[in-house]
């Protein structure tokens, strides 16, 4: 196969989900041999990492929107017109997140572009009007859509009647590996301060899909049951950069996490 000239969208440059699955798809295309460029929105910040592929990040200001809607149209139309502009020529355009898809609608629809790809990870419950919207075009109107699992092939044939090609997510060895040596796991505890404890760790915030409160209240029963045998149990949350407002839902949870005498920093 003839190498090709791949273009991946992204929406942030924080260490979200659909973020590192871009960064590093476009690493391990470009090992294989095809030309690579990510774009992304940013709002003066780099990547949250070094990226070894080509990048253009799209300069978004930083201010304070009227409403989710308002954000959500402005991300769109900064990112259309960007991309316009550039007068970007690839073989293959390829959105890994609803803005961006949404972008490149825009341009298929202006004829600039004659395809594009998306890859959907989940699906949201939203309740703002404009991303219920966004999400449901970047669902409905791409040529070609992926899953990352059967689970989500079936329901975007159920429930869309969209045919996607599953392409399950890997798992970068060369980073993600066992520990060398019986005592680094221990060695690890100690340096967080966890040193004889069991641990629950969960990654991606304080924030709905990642079902943080029932996630307490597990935390709270396990810890009590350790309790009694003697043994202490402390949970880490790790990660939760988001592009949206979780404010309530994390008031919630600091809420719920006094009344289940619980304590930050000691527990959590």
């Amino acid at each position: 196969m003839r190498p090709l000239d791949v273009a991946l969208l992204t929406y942030s440059t924080k260490p979200r989900g659909g973020v590192v699955h871009t960064l590093s798809l476009a690493e391990s295309l470009a090992r294989l041999g095809h030309k690579v460029r990510v774009y992304s929105l940013s709002s003066g910040e780099s990547f949250f990492r070094n990226v070894d592929v080509p990048h253009t990040l799209i300069p978004c200001p930083k201010k304070d929107y009227g409403s989710m809607d308002e954000k959500i149209a402005d991300y769109i139309d900064i990112y259309t017109e960007s991309l316009s502009s550039h007068g970007a020529a690839h073989d293959i355009f390829h959105a890994e997140d609803c803005i961006s898809a949404n972008a490149l609608l825009n341009l298929r629809e202006r004829g600039l572009i004659p395809h594009f790809a998306r890859t959907v990870h989940h699906i949201d419950d939203f309740t703002s009007e404009s991303l219920v919207e966004c999400q449901l075009k970047s669902i409905n109107e791409p040529d070609y859509v992926v899953t990352v699992s059967r689970a989500w092939e079936r329901r975007l044939s159920t429930e869309y009647s969209i045919s996607s090609t599953v392409i399950n997510n890997g798992v970068d060895t060369r980073k993600f590996r066992p520990l060398p040596g019986g005592g680094s796991k221990e060695k690890y505890k100690k340096k967080f301060s966890l040193g004889g404890k069991r641990v629950m760790l969960s990654i991606g915030g304080i924030e709905p899909r990642k079902n943080t409160l029932t996630s307490l209240r597990a935390f709270d029963a396990a810890r009590k049951r350790l309790q009694e045998k003697g043994e202490t149990l402390a949970w880490v949350i790790g990660g939760g950069e988001t592009l949206f407002d979780y404010r309530a839902y994390r008031d919630e949870f600091l809420s719920e996490t006094e009344r289940l005498g619980l304590a930050t920093g000691r527990d959590i």
